[in-house]
């Protein structure tokens, strides 16, 4: 996959290597916002919005993206919509079929998916990048093949990734996936 330049805002920190990696099949099928699911600073919501794609980027605190956001004089900012959300307690604020993809970088929320796949539209995409095996967050990882069997009845894996993650005895990975809506 090509790996397209985008302007990024200045500031702002490196989006993920793996969106870049995917930014330009995402956006080939293109058809709707993206949802930049826990977006953090923004560096993943920016990046594509650079690239030309309309970014919800949603997260339950947006102070460090909105002190990036505002400071910006950058045309970024009219592809990007901010919007405050709990992923645990405030409903999912998207209706059937109104996504054009998501991506979702080091925050790994299973009950999300359901709703993802509901909100993306056919022949869009869904990228996850989970954290990596830093310390001990390999307890919030998933087992070896569980978002492959979760995500495979919806979404045909044109990537999937996965690394054995924290010690030995523990069945837990880190995963890069993109699949595309079927």
């Amino acid at each position: 996959m090509d790996k397209p330049k985008a302007p990024l805002l200045w500031g702002a920190p490196d989006p993920s290597v793996f969106v870049k990696k995917c930014a330009t099949k995402m956006l080939a099928a293109l058809d709707g916002p993206i949802a930049d699911v826990a977006c953090g600073s923004g560096r993943n919501a920016f990046y594509l919005a650079g690239l030309g794609a309309t970014v919800v980027a949603l997260d339950r605190n947006l102070d460090q993206l909105r002190s990036l956001y505002g400071a910006s004089r950058s045309r970024l900012k009219r592809r990007i919509r901010l919007q405050e959300i709990d992923f645990v307690t405030d409903p999912w604020p998207f209706g059937p079929l109104t996504l054009g993809g998501a991506c979702l970088v080091h925050f790994l929320h299973q009950p999300l998916f359901r709703q993802l796949a509901m909100s993306i539209k056919p022949g869009g995409y869904l990228l996850i990048e989970t954290m990596g095996s830093q310390g001990g967050n390999y307890v919030e990882l998933p087992r070896e093949r569980d978002l492959r069997r979760i995500l495979g009845r919806s979404f045909a894996l044109e990537i999937y990734e996965e690394r054995h993650a924290g010690p030995a005895e523990v069945d837990a990975v880190a995963v890069r996936l993109l699949g595309r809506r079927r």
